[in-house]
């Protein structure tokens, strides 16, 4: 999605804040997920039907609260058909 730049967990930084982040969901509480991308986990405010273990990417803005980086996430899309590793490979060319 345009104005999204798409970046690993461990890269994530507030001089960035417009993001998108992929990977499978690995916990889920009333508006939050928490998403690993084999690189970082990360916490994500926003509802969503999604469940523990779907492979999605999720698009929104970062923020720090008490110096944690949290995603507040605009929407999320089901990336549950694609090739997890070459998605991942791709992603790491860009």
């Amino acid at each position: 999605m345009k104005g999204y730049k798409e970046v690993f967990i461990k890269n994530l930084n507030l001089n960035n804040p417009k993001v998108s982040v992929s990977g499978i969901i690995v916990g889920k509480e009333d508006g939050s997920l928490v998403l690993d991308d084999n690189f970082g986990v990360l916490q994500i405010e926003i509802e969503s039907e999604f469940n523990i273990g779907d492979y999605v990417r999720v698009f929104g803005n970062l923020i720090e609260i008490e110096e944690k980086l949290i995603l507040k996430g605009d929407f999320v899309q089901d990336l549950n058909k694609i090739n997890k590793e070459l998605h991942r490979k791709v992603k790491g060319l860009l």
